[in-house]
């Protein structure tokens, strides 16, 4: 019995490192509909250090809804190539249908005005809606990022 949940266990983790994979792939692949399809309702994002397309921009947001992501990341990064590589991956199953994993990161986002490159960590919690694995938050922290601005 306890080998048994013990496998279920690693089937959720696994389930939650492909949904990962896919929000990074979706995200730098500009594939919004599939991107918005990986959210719960309800989703929320906080970024301590963001790109900014303007000097005076505001270093850190947030933001609420699976809507009002993707339509802020469809129109923020238009005209941007994007590259997210997230490893070391802790996930820690909290309930049946809910986890919270954190992620190495490193991104690199090529703006018209700026390259923003950072390194960091996401603090992500999931939800189990059906039989489908969903991200409910993600808090994108920085250990270090820096801008290169073109103009």
């Amino acid at each position: 019995m306890a080998e048994q949940q013990g496998i279920r266990e690693l089937q959720e983790i696994e389930a939650i490192r492909q949904l990962k994979a896919r929000y990074v792939r979706f995200g730098d692949t500009k594939q919004w509909d599939e991107l918005g399809e990986l959210f719960t309702d309800d989703y929320e994002a906080h970024f301590d250090s963001m790109p900014r397309m303007h000097k005076d921009g505001p270093i850190s947001g947030s933001v609420k809804g699976r809507e009002n992501f993707i339509r802020l990341f469809r129109t923020m990064l238009v005209d941007c190539t994007t590259i997210h590589h997230v490893h070391s991956s802790e996930i820690t199953m909290t309930g049946p249908d809910t986890a919270v994993g954190i992620w190495a990161l490193h991104d690199v986002v090529m703006l018209p005005t700026c390259v923003f490159e950072g390194w960091g960590h996401y603090h992500d919690r999931y939800v189990k809606v059906g039989d489908v694995w969903r991200l409910s938050k993600s808090h994108t922290t920085r250990i270090r990022s820096e801008e290169r601005w073109l103009i």
